[in-house]
């Protein structure tokens, strides 16, 4: 059986907005981390276990982009411009930001930041993106192997890479053909077969269950993760004195937080999304390779995440809450109004409908 393309007449525009709220998840999910607000505050209190619940509901954004990127890939013709013009955005954004501290900040800018800002792909200043770019170069024949495999042999495939790269890695605490707890090319490209997968099968895989079962499914596998530490910490700590393997369930390779994630993705596949708001939604979707570009620039995210969000720390959790999420809806704006990115383009070399590719 040969590569069958198929139909992409008609756009699914909850795959949309599932992309805007992984965005904001992993953005979440970044200033939980990069802020160092949850490692500040007091351990075992009500403040340190709401951060945790909301990093936890943020943690799988990562593996729902991966997933979006074989939903939305396979069948695509994958052009090497569309690589090329997603890397020329990459070097906009390190290059700019750095001329911008440059000229504000020069003693934070040495010349290694500045070789990381002209080849960031070479110094993986963005991980995702460096994985991606050699995942880019194998989606066709990863879709020809999607193309090939029935219905059976698909939900085989599927449950094959659970198990092996997920549960068995998790059970065991290994890591297996550098898979590296889910920051890996090799992890990517498995989240990208089980997209293309369900894009293939949607009218079987996803025709069982409504949006609302996914989405309760999500939740609970979610608590599940976040007992699991509670439970794994007091239980360390009676029989060790120290806490150990507390972050068990929590990494992006985890059953829990990829199956999580594909029950967003199979809740979103079955939204529809009114006319009415399908231009915004394609709009802040097409946002959000930008958004995460800005904020997980090296000189921001260490000197602005990294440093603003830790004075906040001795607030109530309610205040931080509000600022966590004021400071996501800023940053989504900034980009939303082509301030940072679009406005500049047409003073400097890039060619504005560059920007507006995606990365899945």
């Amino acid at each position: 059986m040969g590569y069958v393309e198929i139909d992409r007449s008609s756009r699914n525009y909850g795959i949309d907005m599932m992309r805007i709220l992984s965005m904001v998840m992993i953005l979440l999910h970044h200033i939980l981390g990069h802020g160092g607000i949850i490692e500040s505050v007091k351990p075992d209190t009500v403040q340190c276990e709401v951060l945790w619940i909301l990093r936890i509901l943020c943690y799988g954004g990562v593996d729902c982009f991966a997933l979006i990127s074989g939903y939305i890939g396979y069948g695509s013709k994958h052009k090497y411009r569309h690589i090329i013009g997603l890397a020329v955005q990459v070097m906009f954004y390190t290059l700019s930001v750095t001329f911008i501290f440059s000229l504000f900040a020069a003693e934070l800018v040495t010349a290694k930041t500045v070789f990381k800002a002209v080849f960031p792909i070479s110094y993986n200043v963005y991980w995702y993106f460096s994985s991606y770019f050699l995942m880019f170069f194998l989606m066709p024949y990863m879709d020809i192997v999607v193309s090939i495999i029935d219905e059976f042999h698909g939900k085989m495939l599927i449950i094959l890479c659970v198990m092996l790269y997920s549960v068995f890695p998790t059970m065991f605490y290994y890591d297996i053909g550098g898979l590296n707890r889910g920051y890996s090319t090799i992890w990517l490209c498995l989240l990208y077969v089980i997209g293309a997968l369900f894009r293939k099968n949607h009218n079987t895989f996803l025709d069982r269950y409504n949006y609302k079962y996914y989405g309760w499914c999500y939740l609970i596998l979610c608590c599940v993760t976040w007992l699991s530490r509670i439970i794994i910490r007091k239980v360390s700590v009676e029989l060790t004195g120290i806490i150990l393997f507390d972050e068990w369930l929590i990494s992006y390779n985890s059953p829990t937080i990829l199956i999580g994630s594909i029950c967003l993705l199979l809740c979103f596949s079955k939204i529809e999304v009114k006319e009415k708001y399908r231009k915004l939604i394609l709009t802040l979707s097409g946002a959000s390779f930008g958004v995460y570009l800005l904020h997980e620039e090296p000189l921001i995210r260490e000197y602005v995440i990294g440093r603003i969000f830790l004075t906040q720390v001795d607030k109530s959790g309610i205040f931080l809450f509000i600022i966590i999420i004021l400071s996501v809806g800023g940053i989504f704006w900034v980009w939303f109004q082509k301030i940072f990115a679009d406005g500049y383009s047409r003073f400097f070399v890039f060619h504005p409908y560059v920007l507006r590719w995606k990365i899945c």
